[in-house]
């Protein structure tokens, strides 16, 4: 019995035991963090994409198919442009911003959960909605998936040492942990890159062996280069640069048949990608669907988010000279950002290790190949930088250098081993390494220790508040809204994005009028997303502007009325003076306004405390003070949950 306890004890030290050993330990230390940080620094969804990636989701879970509850108007403008149709919508609108691969994997995730996405809880004891969670822990998973990545690359590339080290310090990436609590696809596109990264330095790898050509190995490797290149081209389109480096640096390997190698990935990306394209261009007359145009963002024609809330964009006005202004100067910016990538000095790092050549032709091939990446990447980001970028700063979707962040860790760390080879005693390089891992992963250690954030993302979502207003919305009717994609995902209503202005019914163009016209609209919700766009020059802008005033009309035929009367009975002149210098008085401090901007909407609403005349929606079921919702009934159609807005701010 002894001498079998010892044969245990010797595998668990010696033998492969002692391996699968060590990736338990490693899977459970994941884990434990991610309990760990979800219980201190979980919040809710916060983005904009990640909201929109989670309610399509739902659709898709549902069985509605790629159909969208959130309607950008220029997604309205395309289908009809490309369908000819001016007033005719589908019954349910296809989404044409998202590609579909992490849509579709959240979806097979929610028909696990509970579908239970109802709030029972008031706004006071609402922490937590479930589903963000579930999404949460997906994209948490997929951190495991990439840790376990970087650490199998870089013990092929290096050695053990270097791949604990470079994977505990992915592992300990704050910002990595903000993109796993983001709802966004990042982390899936880093595991394809990991994916499409081994398998490059595997084909280089075989390319140099004189023992074998290793034709059938060098082919199947294409293929899974090609399936990541599809996938992640599928999961944000800009990836699909990368194919430009992939591609030169497969056909530039040592392999007899790497020709054939970059013919076949470059196949099986296009077999995979092609029919999503397909279907786009059947539908908008564009492959790429609202997401190609992003190009013309940040122009001076198209601000902010007025491209994707315009029912009728002016192109015409754009200028080529815009296209490079634009990629200067976020090019500038992003190339600023490079040595502090991932909120860390790991690229720092890397960079330095750039003027140390690899011994090994393969690290320097893969080395300049991440480089290469970053350039591509760099290109996409900054030509294609949206509004988005702004609305939540390094944690939004077109981050795309955080892609090849696990690479310069791998690399940052392999070059901190080779100077640990200049200090013979072991405790020294101990030492050495400890500190390292620790800058490395100091903003989560900060992060656990400074005061933890509230999970509830307020403001401007307060998805007790959502709910409680979509249940206003009976059937197929559109929410206009200034955050139409929180009220599709918390909501689970239709709803679309607030047009350009609120016109009139004389002047619909581009506004609520329009967006009415074209399909029955229920309400109208605006947040502190406008509330706070309300400054000295908005209030001016109100006080100024003619508008047509009922209460003040009445006032001064009462007040003309009153002064004929007088007159007619010779009241002495004094009175009528007196009544004179009150209709100045309160002409002076009378508070009008008006104007063509939401800005002067929400002004008119609450001073007034009075729906503009005329305007469709006159019912107003909860106070308007921090928020705004408009309809047509004060009638619940829904089960009415807890959390009015007459209740504490969260």
């Amino acid at each position: 019995m002894s001498f079998w306890v010892q044969t245990i004890i010797h595998k668990l030290e010696h033998g492969p035991a002692y391996r699968y050993l060590s990736y338990a330990v490693g899977v459970i230390l994941v884990v434990t963090l991610a309990i760990f940080y979800d219980f201190a620094l979980y919040r809710n969804l916060s983005t904009v994409e990640g909201m929109d990636a989670a309610q399509l989701a739902r659709n898709i879970a549902e069985g509605k198919g790629y159909t969208t509850s959130f309607v950008r108007p220029f997604s309205i403008y395309l289908l009809q442009k490309h369908q000819g149709e001016t007033n005719k919508l589908p019954e349910l609108h296809p989404d044409l911003a998202n590609p579909p691969v992490y849509p579709v994997l959240l979806a097979a995730t929610l028909r696990l959960q509970p579908q239970n996405y109802e709030i029972t809880t008031s706004i006071e004891r609402f922490r937590i909605y479930g589903p963000d969670l579930w999404i949460t822990a997906v994209n948490q998973a997929l951190l495991l998936i990439t840790v376990a990545l970087v650490f199998f690359i870089a013990r092929r590339l290096f050695d053990p040492s270097v791949a604990w080290v470079a994977a505990g310090i992915v592992l300990g990436t704050e910002m990595l942990w903000r993109f796993t609590n983001s709802g966004l696809p990042t982390m899936l596109l880093i595991v394809f890159f990991l994916g499409l990264w081994w398998a490059l330095a595997r084909i280089d790898f075989l390319g140099r062996d004189q023992t074998d050509t290793h034709d059938k190995q060098i082919i199947f490797l294409s293929v899974l280069i090609g399936v990541c290149l599809g996938l992640g081209t599928l999961t944000r389109y800009s990836f699909g640069l990368v194919i430009i480096p992939a591609v030169a640096f497969l056909s530039s390997t040592a392999a007899r048949n790497r020709i054939t190698a970059a013919v076949a990935a470059v196949l099986i990306t296009a077999a995979i990608v092609a029919p999503w394209l397909t279907r786009n261009y059947s539908l908008s007359g564009t492959p790429f669907g609202t997401a190609g145009y992003a190009l013309f963002q940040q122009s001076f024609s198209f601000q902010n988010f007025e491209l994707e809330r315009s029912l009728h964009p002016n192109f015409s006005l754009i200028r080529s000279s815009e296209f490079a202004g634009k990629l200067l100067r976020n090019g500038r910016d992003l190339l600023a950002t490079i040595p502090s990538l991932g909120g860390s000095w790991m690229s720092a790092l890397f960079i330095a290790g750039l003027l140390l050549p690899f011994r090994n032709a393969v690290l320097g091939r893969m080395r300049w190949f991440a480089v290469s990446c970053l350039g591509v990447l760099l290109f996409a980001h900054a030509l294609g930088e949206t509004e988005l970028s702004k609305d939540s700063p390094s944690v939004n979707s077109e981050n795309l250098l955080i892609i090849v962040f696990p690479a310069l860790v791998i690399y940052g760390t392999s070059l901190l081993f080779n100077l640990l080879e200049q200090f013979a005693a072991p405790a020294t390089r101990f030492i050495i390494t400890g500190i390292f891992f620790l800058l490395g992963t100091a903003p989560l250690i900060l992060a656990f220790f400074a005061p933890h954030p509230s999970p509830l993302v307020y403001p401007p979502y307060a998805p007790p508040w959502i709910q409680a207003k979509a249940d206003y919305v009976q059937g197929n009717r559109w929410v206009v809204s200034d955050i139409p994609w929180a009220v599709a995902w918390y909501g689970h209503c239709n709803s679309v994005w607030l047009p350009l202005k609120p016109g009139s019914p004389t002047n619909t163009l581009e506004s609520f009028y329009e967006i009415r016209n074209l399909h029955s609209t229920a309400g109208l919700y605006l947040t502190a997303k406008t509330l706070k766009n309300i400054d000295t020059q908005a209030i001016l802008q109100w006080r100024n502007a003619e508008a047509e005033d009922k209460d003040w009309e009445a006032f001064r035929s009462t007040i003309g009325d009153l002064g004929e009367q007088l007159s007619r009975a010779n009241a002495p002149e004094e009175v009528l003076s007196r009544l004179k210098q009150a209709y100045q008085m309160t002409q002076k401090h009378w508070v009008r306004g008006g104007g063509e901007t939401w800005e002067s909407f929400v002004l008119g609403v609450i001073i007034n405390q009075e729906v503009p005349l005329g305007f469709p929606l006159q019912k107003a079921p909860e106070p308007l003070w921090h928020e705004i919702f408009l309809t047509d009934s004060e009638r619940v159609g829904k089960k009415h949950i807890k959390g009015s807005e007459t209740e504490q701010k969260p």
